[in-house]
């Protein structure tokens, strides 16, 4: 019973009213770093895990073990359309075994 006290109370205090999300005011078009004509571009990278698998395969016996890179390049487009704005983002993921 205490315990529901206690994390009752937790979530009081921590409690905030919701807030709406920010709109953006600038001009992603214009502020996008490469520009393709009236394509507005944003590149992205990102390495998302760099370390050592101890178990590769993922099996009970005969565990392998290698280092991995997990590497995650993208992009995102903008285009205004008159009164609108199209945007696009994509991206993948790049994984690196150096043994498998």
């Amino acid at each position: 019973m205490t315990r529901f006290v206690l994390a009752s109370l937790l979530v009081m205090v921590s409690w905030r009213p919701a807030a709406a999300q920010q709109v953006p005011t600038g001009d992603p078009v214009a502020s996008a770093p490469f520009h393709l004509g009236a394509i507005g571009l944003v590149p992205r990278f990102s390495l998302t895990n760099f370390g050592i698998d101890t178990n590769v395969f993922n099996q009970v016996e005969n565990r392998q073990r290698d280092v991995t890179l997990t590497a995650s390049p993208g992009a995102e487009l903008f285009l205004r359309t008159g009164r609108g704005l199209l945007s696009v983002k994509g991206g993948g993921e790049i994984v690196y075994f150096q043994k498998f």
